[in-house]
């Protein structure tokens, strides 16, 4: 986990909770927080950021004025944009698991 909610105490054990009752067939589980979990978020889009294929991964901001938000540069797939509809946890039955 990374981010500074995953500070709070009890949030790693919710999220496991959470995720054992959505998960598929028994696959086993571990929810780990970052080492630095304020920063660690940071640092890596900043490693993605300086590696050489993060311009060819993105467009500009002119791009996105001239082309529109449904363009995207030719070889990009968007298919991991899609929104997918996806299963919404039961969050209150999590909730009963807490102490």
């Amino acid at each position: 986990m990374t981010g500074g909610s995953c500070l709070f105490p009890g949030m790693a054990e919710r999220l496991e909770a959470g995720i054992l009752m959505i998960r598929p067939c028994d696959t086993p589980i571990r929810v780990v927080r970052a080492s630095d979990p304020i920063l660690d978020a940071w640092h890596g889009a900043a490693a993605y950021a300086a590696a050489m294929q993060f311009p060819r991964q993105t467009f500009t901001r002119m791009d996105y004025f001239e082309k529109g938000e449904d363009w995207l540069r030719p070889g990009i797939s968007n298919e991991h944009i899609t929104a997918k509809a996806t299963p919404v946890p039961n969050w209150s039955a999590v909730a009963k698991l807490q102490p």
